[in-house]
């Protein structure tokens, strides 16, 4: 049976009586104890990294000498000890153990001179010894997938105080396989022998974290040591937390969290910039910062080192500035005010629509009256917050639509003067009246002239101005149809002594002439006008032409009175001998007169004549006819001279006063026949011979002519 062990001891006994030499030797080499110092749940770890055992281990012995005149004897192989070995000269001999590995490769050998005494059985111990030559190390080093403690590994191989090799890996550069992320390092012809392996973590500052790794390496001639190095846990830090997000400036209500990879640990926050410690809030959800912050953390576990700290400042945006009135066109002015939720936040403004607002641009103080085109952008700030987002509107505001003094409701008759006006004081009002778009192909009204509207016609309109979007187009569509042609009546109006035949006639053609004769006017409905008729009495005749399309022509009129017949005396006017009875009539049936008796024109308050008027001196009789429904006769005049009592009269002539100068004591009486006495007629413009003729009357009778 094969025993191992960590050295091998050969015992030589040489027996000089007997000639012949024993060998005593374990089967094994004796690898020196070692081990790393490591924290784990039973406090120790020993790990040893070198080739397989198979290939370090001592499978059988093979011993070979020289004696003292160069004799020898075939080498003995045994896989047990003691070896002996018989029949050898007495003298000095040169005597070397080799150990074989399984494969028959010599992995360890020692050589020593042993006296041999005849007869004698001589012992002799060999420790045997790793061959001398260069081998291999390859190491994996392998950790949990979720560290982030460290960047960089720190490797030396030493021994005793002397650093035979040192080596840097990044854990960057490792693979990751599952939970786990291994990284190999190799080196080629190290020596053979014993080294102390450690391994040191650092973080990305260089600063070492954690403890170190301990371990053992043998290097074996020839051979390649091989090994992995499984970094436990409990050596490194808790994993630094993770902030999220890491920091700057976030949204309004945006949630933080802090996670550690490190699991079953407990993480410890501040958001005022102060160092975190066991006393400070315990991290157990996500949370909201309601102003600019720095948070800190931590995360702690009983049983290991704590994790560094981390540290994110945080921006939280002021809350965006709002408007009262939403962004759009407006058909007029606006009121905006402006508020943010931030508390103690003071809001600026810019008006321009290019500039964005700072806190030199003007302070929102009052409610702002947008009066024409206006993009207004306004920013909140505030002292523990970052600057809000910009808040932007554009109102558009209209111009003022025009208004129009004429409504289209109803077909106008006649040309129409349209007026437009506009509430947009000094806006310019731009029409058109066929059709067009007066936006582009525009007339600018003038409030001096108006708009002259004689046939149908459609008036679009809208008002412009500076900085304004132009007014809703407003559209009037007005129906003036053509009149027709007014209708001529004939005779002219007036007064007649007698009835009269009119007649109606039209230049309209198609047209059809209606009349009325009661004072109406007429209507499309009204008497056709055929064939001419007579007026006998005051009447109002009224016509108009009546076509389709058109509108009734103007009303044409002509009033016509026909007189009352004048009164007729009987006996006629004139010198009578003696007194009269005189009648008055007239061919006017049921005909009304009035007279006077007194030289007046008779009147509506004048008597009636009812009976026949006696006439016994010289009188003058005035009477007129009238009767309902037709205009009063000319008046009348009859002068009845009664002769033989009317003293002396004179008939005036044209243009001249002539008056009677009576002798005295003639005034007021009745001048007989025969009277003495001469009366004197008084011309009043003195006349030149010829130009007057005048009579006188004596009782009736012709007394003297222009004398």
């Amino acid at each position: 049976m094969k025993t191992r062990s960590i050295s091998i001891v050969l015992m030589l006994t040489a027996i000089i009586a007997a000639s012949w030499l024993f060998v005593s030797c374990p089967n094994e080499i004796q690898a020196p104890r070692f081990g790393s110092l490591s924290l784990s749940t039973d406090g120790s770890l020993s790990r040893t990294i070198q080739p397989s055992g198979e290939l370090i281990a001592v499978d059988k012995y093979r011993v070979s000498g020289t004696g003292p005149s160069g004799e020898y004897f075939t080498p003995v192989e045994s896989e047990t000890s003691p070896i002996n070995v018989d029949g050898l000269i007495e003298g000095s001999w040169s005597i070397m153990v080799e150990g074989l590995n399984a494969s028959g490769t010599t992995i360890a050998t020692k050589t020593m001179t042993v006296a041999i005494v005849s007869g004698q059985k001589t012992d002799a111990t060999f420790t045997l010894q790793w061959l001398e030559g260069l081998g291999n190390l390859d190491v994996t080093i392998t950790w949990p997938a979720s560290t982030t403690s460290f960047t960089r590994i720190q490797g030396i191989l030493s021994q005793g105080t002397d650093e035979i090799e040192t080596f840097d890996l990044l854990a960057l550069d490792a693979d990751t396989s599952g939970t786990d992320k291994t990284i190999t390092q190799s080196f080629v012809g190290l020596a053979t022998g014993s080294y102390d392996f450690v391994l040191t973590f650092h973080d990305a500052n260089g600063s070492r974290v954690g403890l170190p790794y301990m371990d053992q390496v043998n290097i074996y001639d020839g051979m390649s040591s091989t090994g992995t190095c499984t970094i436990p846990e409990i050596l490194l830090p808790v994993e630094t937390p993770e902030i999220s997000p890491t920091g700057g400036r976030i949204e309004i209500g945006q949630q933080i969290t802090i996670t550690s990879a490190s699991t079953g640990v407990a993480i410890y926050y501040t958001i005022d910039g102060s160092i975190p410690t066991v006393g400070s809030t315990l991290y157990t959800g996500s949370f909201v910062l309601e102003k600019n912050s720095t948070v800190k953390a931590i995360a702690l576990d009983p049983t290991r080192f704590a994790s560094a700290m981390v540290s994110a400042t945080f921006e939280v945006p002021a809350s965006a500035p709002t408007f009262s009135e939403p962004e759009d066109t407006y058909d007029s002015p606006r009121t905006l005010t402006m508020s943010t939720a931030t508390d103690g936040a003071t809001i600026h403004y810019t008006l321009d629509g290019v500039t964005d607002p700072t806190k030199d641009s003007a302070t929102y103080s009052s409610a702002l009256s947008i009066n024409e085109n206006t993009t207004v952008k306004a920013i909140a700030l505030h002292a523990d917050y970052g600057d809000s987002e910009i808040t932007t509107a554009e109102y558009l505001i209209r111009a003022s639509a025009p208004q129009f003094s004429l409504d289209d409701a109803n077909p106008y008759r006649g040309t129409q003067q349209l007026t437009l006006t506009s509430a947009t004081t000094g806006a310019t009002i731009l029409y058109t009246v066929n059709g067009d778009d007066p936006s582009t192909n525009g007339l600018t009204y003038d409030p001096a002239t108006g708009i002259s509207l004689s046939t149908s016609t459609v008036v679009k309109a809208i008002s412009r101005e500076e900085n304004m979007v132009d007014s809703a187009l407003v559209t009037k569509s007005y129906s003036i149809p053509p009149i027709a042609a007014m209708p001529v009546i004939e005779p002219e109006g007036g007064t007649y002594a007698s009835k009269q035949t009119v007649t109606i006639t039209t230049t309209e053609e198609g047209g059809t002439t209606r009349y009325t004769t009661n004072g109406d006017d007429p209507t499309a409905s009204s008497t056709p006008y055929t064939v001419p008729f007579d007026v006998e009495v005051n009447t109002m005749v009224k016509a108009i032409t009546v076509k389709d399309g058109y509108w009734d022509s103007d009303v044409a009129q002509k009033s016509y009175q026909i007189q009352a017949a004048a009164p007729v005396f009987s006996p006629a006017a004139g010198s009578h001998n003696g007194a009269q009875t005189v009648t008055i009539t007239s061919a006017t049936s049921d005909a009304t007169i009035r007279y006077t008796t007194d030289g007046t024109d008779p009147t509506g308050d004048s008597p009636i004549y009812s009976s026949a008027i006696s006439v016994p001196q010289t009188k003058t009789i005035k009477a007129y006819s009238s009767k309902s429904g037709m205009a009063d006769s000319n008046i009348v005049t009859g002068e009845f001279v009664i002769l033989g009592t009317s003293g002396v009269s004179i008939v005036n002539p044209t243009h001249f006063d002539v008056a009677l100068q009576l002798p005295a004591g003639w005034e007021g009486a009745i001048v007989a026949s025969n009277a003495g006495g001469t009366a004197t007629a008084v011309v009043t413009p003195v006349p030149a011979d010829g130009e007057v003729t005048y009579t006188w009357y004596l009782d009736g009778l012709v007394a003297k002519n222009n004398a």
